[in-house]
């Protein structure tokens, strides 16, 4: 008895369910657009807000120093009124 190969049909897609997965596709590379604009316009408000953090941080360092300027001025006058006071 002689083997006969009987060939496979081959797997038919549809042609809707093509349409439908090129269109998923596409929508996907759009969306993947989307986020990565979207990354992009995060990191460059993130880098605004780093930059205002630094500038911030740096407006605090000026007042502190400010304000131990004034206190230091302060505890000068106060002990020079206590010396007016002390002396006859």
């Amino acid at each position: 008895m002689k083997e006969v190969q009987v060939p496979q049909p081959a797997s038919v897609v549809p042609k809707e369910l093509t349409d439908r997965l090129m269109a998923l596709d596409d929508h996907l590379t759009a969306l993947e657009e989307r986020m990565s604009k979207f990354e992009a316009s995060l990191e460059r408000v993130v880098k605004a807000i780093e930059g205002q953090d630094r500038a911030l941080i740096d407006e605090v360092s000026r007042l502190r120093e400010e304000l131990n300027m004034v206190r230091h001025e302060y505890e000068k006058i106060q002990q020079l009124q206590q010396a007016m006071t002390l002396s006859p």
